[in-house]
């Protein structure tokens, strides 16, 4: 089982309304781009001229644009969009330096802004090795037959709990009867653990209220 946040869980308030703002400036700067690209825009036009693709790869980059755009607003998606524009950002200075000319400087910005998010945004796995982490030790008076006999996916392990160590107590005899029924089964394995058999903290029997049983 794994689970996972994004680091910008652990952030400070101002650290995070800074990411917010990063992300709110290039889903602008995109926006209007992208739009500008699905718009034809003559200057758009001659670009992607010059880059001898075809007019179909202006009319790509720009909904790739506007979707990097939305992904950033979204809280859940930020990292997916910042991801999506920093790769069209490195293709677009590459344009720059190898097809086209010109500076690829807003491309190297915009794209150093989108790693920035994509980094803050990224998923950081709550467990290691496909097995939930302890936050804490684990629990001392767990039964050891459990300990020794791990839970399987072929046969589950359920332990039936006598939860009262009192004298007198009845939980005893409704807890045999129910573990004789359960252990007729076949797919799952049965235990009757008596917490009398195991090392409390302390004994229940002293934290009994006045004139109760």
């Amino acid at each position: 089982m794994t689970l996972s946040m994004t680091s910008s869980s652990s952030l400070s308030p101002t650290q995070r309304r800074i990411v917010w703002g990063i992300r709110i400036l290039l889903a602008l700067a995109f926006g209007a781009a992208g739009i500008a690209k699905l718009a034809g825009v003559p200057q758009m036009v001659q670009v992607f001229d010059a880059i001898g693709f075809g007019q179909w790869f202006r009319y790509l980059t720009g909904a790739v644009e506007v979707v990097g755009a939305v992904l950033l607003l979204v809280p859940a998606t930020g990292f997916f969009g910042g991801l999506l524009l920093t790769a069209t950002m490195i293709c677009g200075a590459v344009t720059h330096m190898l097809l086209i000319g010109g500076s690829p400087m807003p491309a190297v910005v915009l794209g150093l802004l989108s790693a920035f998010v994509t980094w803050r945004q990224r998923p950081v796995p709550l467990v290691g090795h496909g097995r939930l982490t302890h936050c804490a030790p684990p629990f001392p008076f767990y039964p050891t037959s459990f300990q020794e006999h791990p839970m399987t996916s072929q046969q589950p392990r359920i332990g039936i709990v006598i939860g009262s160590t009192r004298e007198g107590r009845f939980g005893e005899k409704p807890a045999h009867w129910i573990h004789e029924i359960a252990k007729q089964r076949t797919d799952l394995a049965f235990e009757l653990i008596d917490l009398r058999d195991h090392p409390l903290p302390f004994s229940m029997s002293r934290c009994r209220r006045p004139g109760r049983p």
